[in-house]
C-alpha cells in the first residue's frame, strides 16, 4: 500500500512541479514579450527623435548658409 500511495504522491508532486514550472515558463515568455514590446517602442521613439534632429541641422545648416551669403 506505501509503494502505491507514496507512487501516486509523487506522481501528484511531480505533476504539481511541472505545472508550477510551465506556469513560470509562461509568465517569463509574456514579460519576454512585454520587454520586446518596450524596447520597440524606444526605438521607434528613438528614430522619431533622431529624424527631428536632422530635419533641424539641415534647416539650422540652411539658414546659416543664406545668412553668410547676405553678408558676402
Amino acid at each position: 500500500m506505501c509503494a502505491i500511495s507514496c507512487s501516486i504522491d509523487a506522481h501528484v508532486w511531480y505533476d504539481m512541479f511541472l505545472q508550477d514550472t510551465l506556469d513560470a515558463v509562461e509568465t517569463l515568455l509574456k514579460k519576454h514579450e512585454a520587454f520586446e514590446r518596450a524596447a520597440a517602442t524606444q526605438e521607434e521613439r528613438f528614430h522619431a527623435l533622431e529624424t527631428i534632429t536632422t530635419v533641424s541641422c539641415d534647416a539650422l545648416l540652411l539658414c546659416a548658409e543664406i545668412l553668410l551669403e547676405c553678408f558676402v
